[in-house]
């Protein structure tokens, strides 16, 4: 069956968005554009999102109707203001309960981040939904764009427990890497620890 090609031009617009011109075809077969934005900013987007209307902007009109809310009802009020707040007091106030765990430890807040507004930016162009909790992928690393995340509080906790380090033989690594090393699957280390099995019969079996 031949189906038409929908044609879209150079100059046409959806939203907020104009095609500037059609990218090369996906792996995935769905047509992508270069579109640019009418704040300026230069994206590329599937055209099932432009035609369907999921997307009407590069991200900057849902950043938008943010600040409305917030100017409206009261950005401290706001869950991701919450969420900021507490990231900033765990990595520079001693008093806040948290700060052994993190500015103790020497985490930190980029400098980008210690301003609300960047962060709130980066956020919503990177899934924030007000049940996420704030992730960084690397547990020793700092808190900046390359290395969090918004993540669900059960796959958090997952990444806590795969972080855990074990020593064998003289040898500690986390059970992730243990996981990588033997060939089965962190979890599986996990539950075999809680049901009281040794390290040598969890790391050999």
């Amino acid at each position: 069956m031949v189906h038409n090609r929908l044609f879209i031009e150079v100059g046409q617009r959806f939203g907020k968005v104009t095609i500037i011109k059609e990218i090369e075809q996906r792996k995935n077969h769905r047509r992508h554009f270069l579109c640019k934005c009418d704040c300026g900013n230069i994206k590329e987007i599937a055209l099932i999102r432009l035609t369907s209307g999921k997307t009407k902007s590069c991200g900057c009109l849902a950043i938008e109707t943010t600040k409305k809310i917030f100017t409206k009802h009261g950005m401290t009020h706001h869950t991701l203001f919450n969420r900021w707040n507490s990231m900033i007091q765990r990595c520079v106030n001693p008093r806040t309960k948290a700060y052994p765990r993190y500015g103790e430890r020497g985490i930190t807040v980029c400098k980008e981040w210690m301003s609300f507004e960047p962060f709130m930016k980066w956020s919503f162009h990177n899934g924030f939904k007000n049940h996420l909790t704030l992730e960084r992928k690397n547990n020793d690393g700092n808190y900046c764009p390359d290395n969090c995340e918004w993540s669900t509080v059960t796959r958090q906790a997952n990444n806590r427990r795969t972080n855990k380090t074990l020593t064998y033989n003289g040898e500690t690594m986390s059970i992730a890497d243990w996981g990588r090393r033997i060939g089965i699957s962190p979890t599986v280390i996990w539950k075999r620890l809680n049901r009281g099995w040794s390290m040598e019969k969890t790391l050999t079996q």
